[in-house]
């Protein structure tokens, strides 16, 4: 089999993972054809927008599309491991084979895959009231045996660039508030649950027999009230405003049943930790999210 992958693409892979995605690149023909064999389907074109995942169209053994994909890091694959607890559940993209030696896995094909993205050009609410819906179903109770990441684990970064020297006090605050805050959700969480940990708009795809279904989830152990984090804080090309954001917590408090005080500080707290990553890996903050942050920060401390 003879792959034509992006240049783009192949940087990336050898950027992220050296020689070890080298190889990868170098035995992907072999892995695929043996993801053929196993499952007996035929594999297409390559996806596209690839980043670090490899995509590819195939066609299984009835005759139906779906998407082949596979990882080039190692154990543990939090993302085949999310689909696999969260199988059958509305909602959720559903997995159709998977196989953690191989790395691979075959997910139904979403089509037309309309990004909810296009919805809130037009229409803000309406976009959260589905993305509210899709956050209520895409969670399930923590498995028995599991290897997925905590939200206590993912949050640890914001505790680590805090121990580095930071000249800026405006980043010293934020970070301090951001810790406090962790500690006293943390303490009052009454029931962890497996979440998909990354629920924004481009995760959001339409079906056409299926309606709106989450796709990619990182897979985290958390308080369900976080899976809606992400989404409140999400702009894109969209221009951040007070209301706009309280409208986002008061549709998802409405559809979810959670306390407006508790979804604006699980926000400000993924803001922050969008922030820390920044940090750790720049050295710096991104100027653009500080906006977004800021008026976060405002409601949060309006329920005080």
């Amino acid at each position: 089999m003879q792959l034509d992958l992006p240049e783009k693409y192949i940087e990336a892979v050898k950027k992220t993972y050296g020689k070890n995605g080298e190889k990868w690149m170098k035995d992907l023909p072999d892995l695929l054809s043996q993801c053929a064999a196993k499952w007996n389907i035929k594999i297409g074109e390559t996806g596209s927008n690839l980043s670090l995942n490899y995509i590819a169209n195939v066609q299984l053994e009835n005759g139906e599309e779906a998407i082949l994909k596979t990882m080039p890091h190692g154990p543990p694959f939090m993302e085949m491991e999310a689909l696999e607890h969260l199988q059958d559940h509305p909602g959720i993209v559903n997995l159709i084979h998977s196989d953690h030696d191989l790395a691979a896995m075959v997910i139904e094909k979403v089509s037309p895959g309309t990004s909810l993205r296009e919805i809130q050009k037009n229409d803000d609410e309406e976009a959260t009231r589905i993305g509210a819906e899709v956050i209520r179903d895409v969670q399930a109770e923590v498995p028995k045996k599991h290897t997925l990441r905590t939200v206590s684990k993912e949050m640890e970064v914001i505790k680590k660039v805090r121990g580095t020297d930071i000249p800026d006090k405006e980043t010293i605050v934020m970070l301090d508030k951001a810790l406090i805050l962790l500690d006293e959700l943390e303490s009052s969480t009454s029931e962890l649950m497996l979440i998909h940990g990354d629920l924004h708009h481009d995760n959001i795809l339409l079906d056409d027999e299926r309606g709106w279904l989450a796709i990619d989830p990182k897979g985290r152990i958390g308080d369900p009230v976080y899976n809606a984090a992400r989404f409140i804080q999400n702009m894109w090309d969209t221009k951040p405003t007070e209301d706009l954001l309280r409208k986002r917590i008061q549709i998802m408090a409405d559809v979810l049943g959670y306390d407006q005080k508790r979804l604006t500080a699980w926000a400000y707290l993924d803001c922050v930790l969008s922030e820390s990553w920044d940090l750790d890996e720049q050295g710096k903050r991104e100027e653009k999210e500080k906006p977004v942050i800021t008026l976060i920060e405002s409601i949060l401390d309006s329920f005080s």
